[in-house]
This record gives C-alpha cells, structure tokens and sequence, in this order.
C-alpha cells in the first residue's frame, strides 16, 4: 500500500508539474469567467472560458464565434479599466473597431485617452474608460 502512495502522489506532482509548463498555472480561470483572449496575433477579444484544454483555456466568444482553445498567456481576465488605475505610460487593452489590441496611454485630457497601439505604433485619441481593459 506504501508503494502505491507514493506512485499517486508523485502522479500528481508529475502532473502539477505539466500544467505548470503548458502556462496553466497563474491565471486559474474557472468555467463562466470573463476574459479578453487572443483570437489572432495581437487582437484580442472579449469571451467567457469554458473550460480547459491543451495548453490553455476554451474560449466562449461573446460574439458568438465558435469556441476556440487559446494559450493560457493569451488570456487574462476581463478586467473594466478605472480612473484611478489608467494614467499616462499605464500598459491596457484598447479598443480598436471590435477588438482590444495591447496600447499604451499616451495623454489623459478629462475623461479621454490617447494610446498609442503595441503591435503597430498606430496613435489614437479620444477613447473612453468603456474602451479600455486593465491588463
């Protein structure tokens, strides 16, 4: 009985040891949790996990799109920005059409944003906290 003990456990610190590599880890995002995930290089989206899979999350896109399994570093948690938390140099996901894309804010003037977009350097003024996620 010893013996089979000590298989289980070091099972199940083989397995932590698994989820931890595949960047399972960290985020632990439970089923129904709102996230913005990547739906393709550097455009993100906003979604509810479904559950598991390889390597990540399932993504349920609010959308409607059809799931999608998405790395675990390519999801974070749908987080609304706030006053107190967006200032100038501050990294967020803003919002570009339908997607967020990874910005930094360039200029706050009252209640708008200037970010200037990650990916492209592409600038942008006028947006709103209800365009931006906290990272």
């Amino acid at each position: 009985m010893k013996g089979m003990n000590m298989i289980r456990v070091a099972g199940s610190l083989m397995a932590i040891s698994l989820l931890t590599a595949a960047g399972c880890s960290g985020g632990g995002y439970e089923t129904g949790a709102a996230v913005i995930a990547e739906w393709s290089p550097n455009s993100y989206y906003e979604g509810t996990v479904g559950g598991t899979c390889e390597g990540g999350y399932n993504v349920k896109w609010n959308d409607g799109s059809a799931d999608k399994c998405v790395e675990a570093s390519k999801v974070v948690s749908n987080k609304p920005a706030t006053k107190e938390d967006v200032k100038v140099g501050s990294t967020v996901f803003a919002k570009w059409s339908m997607s967020y894309w990874m910005a930094t804010v360039t200029a706050v003037s009252g209640d708008t944003y200037s970010v200037e977009y990650t990916a492209d350097k592409t600038k942008k003024d006028g947006l709103t906290l209800a365009d931006l996620k906290l990272r």
